[in-house]
């Protein structure tokens, strides 16, 4: 999610859209949940109680419009200021705001709260709900770049309707492809992704070993930054053509730019759940799991998907994670167990 064109004292407002939409997040951890070891799922259930993953997925968005989660707002995303799409990089002292955070260092600041037993078991599932939604975010090209808001302010046509390119990536070319964004339609695209990871155009050893490559909760803020920097490529190898913004504003991108963008859209949503569920069994047990092969057949009950709120209610904001001294705490959250707790911010 990224910021609207206007800004309260302290934080920006956010758009209604959420990266990959509510779509690829509910995609993303139903995917997950076929890889997660069996001691993972059992504290993923007991973190989240009655809630389900697929509510969890998508909680952090919600939040952030609320009065009292707004100050998360900005952990969403991390402002690439290089130059699309002639240079692209992520630089974490550039590009992550020392006074609000990014993206990058919510990960590591959430790694450790999650695991963290002195905080209450609320505040753990927050951090697990966080966890569970940033690695859907940080896949997705856009989240990942400055550019006009990372591409709210360049407006598009997709099949016909007027439209930004940050919302065509986040919501229009996977719902185009699926066919819808329901719960079912998540589950029906995760099922897809799943069957490509184990016997399609995923089964490649060497494609699976590359998104393997970094899921260490041990070094959070490396990994972060190297699945950033992956999001990053695409905003110079596809998302903008090599002649923006000559003729791009306001072009149809419902044709052709779409079916070249859907293998990038499916690819980065099935690495995200891939690497969700290594990076949770890794915190859990201490290894990916991911060799492994399938550990679960989607553990959440696919019948029972709308279970828990996906809007936070009261008992969510009562443990409001302060944004008080906003400068220490971005100065403190490298630690991997020594995660700054909410009564020391």
């Amino acid at each position: 999610m990224r910021p609207a064109n206007f800004l309260l004292p302290v934080l920006p407002l956010v758009s209604l859209t959420s990266a990959w939409g509510m779509l690829g997040h509910r995609t993303v951890a139903l995917l997950s949940t076929r890889y997660l070891l069996p001691e993972t799922a059992k504290w993923i259930r007991e973190l989240l109680g009655k809630e389900s993953i697929v509510a969890a997925s998508i909680w952090p968005d919600s939040y952030s419009h609320t009065k009292d989660g707004r100050y998360s707002a900005p952990w969403h995303w991390i402002d690439a200021k290089d130059n699309p799409p002639h240079t692209c990089e992520i630089r974490y002292s550039r590009d992550c705001k020392t006074d609000h955070g990014c993206i990058v260092s919510a990960l590591v600041n959430m790694t450790g709260r999650v695991t963290d037993e002195e905080l209450s078991h609320l505040e753990r599932a927050m951090a697990l709900k966080f966890i569970i939604h940033f690695i859907g975010d940080i896949h997705q090209p856009l989240h990942t770049e400055n550019l006009l808001r990372g591409g709210n302010g360049i407006q598009v046509t997709f099949d016909g309707k007027e439209d930004n390119l940050h919302r065509v990536w986040d919501s229009a070319i996977a719902e185009k492809h699926i066919g819808g964004n329901t719960i079912q339609d998540a589950a029906t695209w995760s099922d897809n992704l799943h069957t490509e990871i184990e016997t399609g155009k995923f089964e490649d050893p060497s494609i699976r070993k590359s998104w393997s490559g970094c899921i260490d909760p041990k070094t959070p803020e490396k990994c972060a930054l190297v699945w950033a920097g992956e999001s990053n490529e695409w905003m110079c190898d596809y998302v903008l053509p090599a002649n923006y913004p000559e003729g791009f504003a306001g072009s149809e991108l419902g044709g052709d730019y779409y079916e070249g963008a859907v293998p990038i859209v499916e690819e980065s949503v099935a690495k995200a759940g891939w690497r969700l569920a290594g990076y949770l069994n890794m915190i859990v047990v201490g290894e990916t799991g991911l060799s492994t092969g399938v550990k679960s057949d989607g553990f959440w009950d696919q019948s029972d998907f709308e279970s828990g709120r996906e809007r936070p209610g009261r008992k969510d904001r009562e443990t409001r994670i302060t944004s008080r001294g906003p400068k220490k705490f971005m100065g403190q959250i490298g630690a991997w167990w020594g995660n700054v707790r909410a009564e020391e911010l």
